[in-house]
């Protein structure tokens, strides 16, 4: 017998119920079993941006940012622009 932890919600489970095919008979062997939820990690494959720009030379060309998930799962993710001390910010 196997058990596939996939097909199951994150909990603890205290038995297995094995049915018959031939007699309409169900035994209960008691165990526990606890699944976690699957692990999800975020990874970025750059440390930072740099922008170089000229005042008056025209727009800035755009910059990809990956973000990877690197474990199993879905997750979301959003991006939030943070002021440096001392800047006054995004014109």
């Amino acid at each position: 017998m196997s058990l596939n932890p996939d097909a199951l919600a994150v909990g603890t489970y205290q038995s297995i119920a094995v049915s018959s095919k031939t007699a309409s008979e169900t035994v209960r062997i008691p165990v526990t079993i606890s699944v976690a939820p699957h692990p999800q990690r975020m990874a970025l494959p750059q440390k930072g941006l740099l922008f170089t720009a000229v005042q008056g030379g025209g727009v800035t060309p755009p910059q990809p940012v990956a973000v990877l998930n690197v474990g199993q799962g879905a997750f979301t993710w959003r991006a939030q622009v943070s002021i440096l001390s001392g800047e006054s910010g995004w014109r």
